[in-house]
Order: C-alpha cells, then structure tokens, then sequence
C-alpha cells in the first residue's frame, strides 16, 4: 500500500502530493539503494509520469528557479537535479516540480487564475533566509497574483521536538514569538512561515500550515529522530494538470 498525503485537495486544476515511509526512500541524496524504483512505482500509484519531474539540489538557500518542458527529468533518476536552488516555479501544465524532506517543511503554493505553481524546501536556515517569500516572489514575476495564491504545507518537524542549543538562539532574534525557553529552548517554524507569508501579503485564510510533527510520527522520515540511522526521505510533488 502507497501511503500519501493530498494537498490542496479542493483545488482540481492541480495534483499535489506528499509521500510517506512505506513509499521508501526517494532520495538520491541518503545514498540508499532502490531510489528510481520506489520513485517508479509511487509516481505510476498516483498516475503520473516520473520523466516530468523536476528537483532543485536543496542547498539550504532560497534560491527559486523558474522551470519549462525542457527541464523534465532533471533529477527525476538520478542527482542531475537543477543546481543551487531549494524551490522550483513554473506556469506550465504537465510539469511536476518537487523537493525530498525528512524534518525540513516543503511549502506548496498555487494560483489556479493564472495556472502558476510552486514547491520549496525550507529547513530552519532556509525559512531564516526566507525561502517562502521568495517562492512567492518568484510565482509574481510569471503572472501571479498576491490575493490569488494558496499555500499549504507538508508535515515537518513541530516545536515539539525542534530544539536548539543557545548558540543558534539569536539567529531567531527576530521571531521571539515562536522561540520557547523552559528546560530546552524549541522554535515553532510553522508560526515563522507563516508569518513571513503574511507579512508579504498572503491572506491568512489561504495558508494552511500541517500540525504534524515528522519527529514524532513514525510513519515519515526523520533525520532529526534517528541520526545516521535515517534511512531516506519523502518527496513533495506538484503538477498543473493539462
């Protein structure tokens, strides 16, 4: 049995999908072994071609790349992924752009007006570099429209178990707010999300932030969780259906 997650699953011009650890690994980037197959048999489960898809390397930046037809496959086998970028846009049906996670959030964005779509990774140093403003920045420049665009995202490491140590506390100095100090000090990224959202005109009833926490749950991945015992990751994927 596939297991997944629907985004935006109101949104019928669109199919969106996160994956879930009985899928197995489908990243290139755990070195482990049957990539391409689960990649095979998840994409042909959900009646989608693995030769459109398009993956960014994910450096931990926010760096966005808008992506045509003639990008279709670009890490879709192996890691000819689109170098230095974590997000990838595009207003082209029939392409399916995605990011791998295993704690980091993936932000899916989409405006059906105007057909754009968009997908980014964003760990705790891409949301600090602000990897979702800029997605959004990127869908505005190809046509899309600030009131129009919809934002979901996939599950990721909650304030339940993201702690940092003291040292990387005033990185967040600027998002007090989401920082808690008891015993540890943990950091909610998804209020930082979507508070950057916000701030750059997203309306908040179009931002729907997934409370579940990767960490905790054993269904996904986690590299936070289990280390250099982790063993692969999930894949978020969108398309614009033709």
């Amino acid at each position: 049995m596939f297991d997944y997650i629907e985004l935006f699953p109101e949104v019928k011009e669109i199919q969106a999908f996160f994956s879930k650890k009985n899928v197995g690994s489908l990243s290139f980037k755990w070195g482990s072994s049957g990539v391409v197959e689960n990649r095979r048999n998840f994409f042909k489960n959900l009646d989608l071609d693995l030769n459109n898809l398009i993956m960014p390397e994910q450096v931990h930046g926010n760096r966005i790349k808008i992506v045509s037809a003639q990008d279709k496959g670009r890490g879709a086998k192996k890691n000819d992924w689109i170098q230095g970028f974590d997000g990838l846009v595009t207003n082209e049906s029939g392409i399916i752009i995605g990011t791998e996670a295993a704690d980091c959030a993936i932000i899916f964005a989409v405006d059906v007006k105007n057909k754009i779509i968009g997908i980014v990774h964003v760990g705790w140093r891409g949301i600090l570099k602000k990897g979702g403003p800029n997605l959004i920045k990127a869908m505005l420049k190809v046509g899309a429209k600030i009131e129009n665009i919809k934002i979901a995202t996939a599950p990721h490491i909650q304030d339940c178990c993201f702690e940092i140590t003291q040292d990387i506390l005033p990185k967040f100095s600027n998002y007090d707010f989401a920082v808690k100090k008891n015993k540890k000090i943990t950091v909610d990224l998804s209020v930082i999300i979507g508070f950057q959202l916000e701030q750059i005109g997203i309306k908040k009833q179009n931002i729907n932030l997934n409370q579940q926490c990767t960490c905790c749950k054993k269904e996904y991945f986690s590299w936070r969780r289990d280390k250099e015992k982790c063993s692969g990751s999930m894949i978020g994927i969108i398309t614009l259906k033709k």
